[in-house]
């Protein structure tokens, strides 16, 4: 079984601020330690997959802290999307496989869909170059043998964004289990 995870990492507001705010607004969720600017925040709701839920929470993040957010989905390892909200608006939107849940078989549903490499960058303060970072979006395993996993694709977007390495392979029931990422326990996160 692959991996199933998701959350929702700003730019901008810090670990307090933010575990304040999810109290507040009555939610169950982990908050990491916010690191170079970067707070991921791991909400049980979210853990459903629910992509409607998803968007919803990443924009109110987003409008609250008047900030980019960014909502990462990987579901069983197969399939990685994304949400990119800028204070409050979705930006764009992203699906590594597209077609994971078509009844009928199509040439296009391994075809990955949305994404802006640009517009990714410049919202995160990137210094990545954004072809690399398109190259990374498009790319299909038919054509490479890359990417066979979509926590490879992450994996490389977040090194490539510079985005904290607990935002990957981590979400709220990993947390909730005891299941911390490298180099960071339970006291280095607030449970809201």
């Amino acid at each position: 079984m692959g991996s199933f995870y998701v959350n929702v990492t700003l730019k901008g507001p810090d670990q307090k601020d933010i575990g304040r705010y999810l109290a507040e607004q009555n939610l169950q969720a982990f908050v990491s330690p916010t690191i170079d600017g970067f707070t991921t925040v791991y909400e049980a709701e979210c853990d459903k997959q629910d992509e409607r839920h998803i968007r919803q929470f990443t924009s109110a993040l987003s409008e609250h802290f008047t900030c980019p957010a960014l909502a990462v989905l990987d579901h069983d390892d197969d399939m990685l999307c994304y949400w990119l909200c800028q204070n409050g608006a979705l930006v764009h939107e992203y699906n590594s496989y597209p077609g994971y849940f078509a009844e009928t078989p199509s040439d296009d549903m391994f075809v990955p869909a949305g994404g802006d490499a640009p517009a990714l960058c410049q919202a995160l303060g990137s210094n990545a170059e954004p072809d690399v970072v398109e190259r990374v979006l498009r790319d299909t395993y038919k054509e490479t043998q890359k990417y066979i996993f979509a926590s490879e694709r992450h994996s490389d977007l977040v090194t490539l964004l510079g985005l904290p390495g607990h935002s990957l392979r981590c979400g709220f029931m990993y947390l909730a289990n005891g299941d911390y990422p490298d180099g960071l326990g339970e006291s280095d996160f607030l449970r809201a």
